[in-house]
């Protein structure tokens, strides 16, 4: 029995962002970021269909989402829950939102405490010949556009049942996806959920997003500068590479991240400090040369940082282990 193609779902207690990179759908390229404080907990799920795969997350803190979705793929997501506000291409979503990912859509997404989705990839041929015929979503496989928008109650209960049914297979059931049959009649059923979903009228005006917005974009571009530099960057210096004045880039940065760029920095910092540290720096002294390199010189206060930002000390954080478990998904 080939294991990859069997429901497989994982939960994660105290895991690090880094490894949600290796989680992804159908090869996307991703770099998650722990955001908000606290210990990362959560489940990732994993249901194999006939052409396609069902993914699902929920996790307790804010996590920052960037990369791009493969040019081969369609990636149709449903907010099944959101108790903290969340941001896809910079417009804040809330619960029920259903958003259609295009080919090759470049995405920069703030997923909110408590989030959790539902997300269903399927290769955009497979797709093209499911929405021929005068589907709102025929747009996004020739255009790439991302399409979010609100559907009416009736319509995404009739989405979340069906999702419901087949994860309630995948865990319960699992020989039943040991038949393409039973594989395709189940991803035909998701399909036209999901179909129906965009398809009907809806509550809130559609939103076609082509391009991200002027403050997604500033912190992007900010990003690629960052990804250059080692430390913590003076806002000062931000506000230089941009051109624009402090004041529309705190605007920007809170719009788009719910956090001053200060603060944001900081964040991304100690970030780049626990992948290191998971990676296998070997000794405690190694914990006091990495902070330093990242630009953090009072170690108190650095240590004060990561616990509140982890919910661990850096000296836990680089003896754990305990995490090959994720790799196989």
């Amino acid at each position: 029995m080939d294991r990859s193609r069997q429901p497989l779902f994982l939960h994660l207690h105290g895991f690090d962002s880094d490894l949600l990179d290796t989680c992804v759908a159908d090869n996307a390229v991703t770099r998650h970021m722990q955001i908000g404080p606290g210990r990362l907990d959560g489940e990732l799920g994993r249901i194999p269909l006939a052409t396609g795969t069902l993914h699902t997350c929920r996790h307790s803190v804010e996590v920052r989402v960037q990369g791009q979705f493969p040019s081969g793929h369609v990636f149709l997501l449903v907010c099944l829950d959101v108790p903290a506000r969340s941001r896809i291409l910079g417009r804040e979503v809330a619960r029920d939102t259903v958003v259609a990912f295009g080919p090759g859509t470049i995405v920069n997404n703030l997923y909110g405490a408590g989030m959790c989705w539902a997300g269903l990839s399927v290769p955009v041929g497979v797709f093209a010949h499911a929405v021929r015929g005068g589907s709102a979503l025929e747009a996004v496989v020739g255009t790439g556009t991302t399409i979010i928008q609100q559907p009416k109650h009736s319509v995404i209960a009739a989405l979340r049942a069906a999702l419901m049914s087949v994860t309630h297979f995948a865990r319960r059931q699992p020989e039943r996806f040991n038949d393409a049959h039973w594989q395709s009649s189940a991803e035909r059923n998701l399909l036209d959920a999901y179909f129906t979903a965009f398809d009907s009228p809806i509550d809130d005006q559609r939103t076609n997003l082509a391009e991200p917005s002027h403050a997604d974009t500033i912190v992007r571009t900010l990003d690629r500068y960052l990804d250059t530099v080692n430390g913590m960057v003076p806002v000062a210096e931000l506000c230089r590479v941009v051109h624009l004045p402090r004041r529309t880039l705190e605007r920007a940065y809170r719009q788009t991240l719910n956090l001053g760029p200060a603060e944001y920095v900081r964040r991304r910092a100690l970030n780049a400090v626990r992948r290191e540290l998971l990676h296998g720096i070997g000794t405690t002294g190694s914990i006091t040369e990495t902070a330093m390199r990242h630009g953090f010189w009072h170690l108190g206060r650095f240590a004060g940082y990561y616990r509140t930002l982890f919910g661990e000390s850096p000296s836990a954080t680089l003896h754990r282990h305990a995490r090959t478990a994720l790799h196989t998904v």
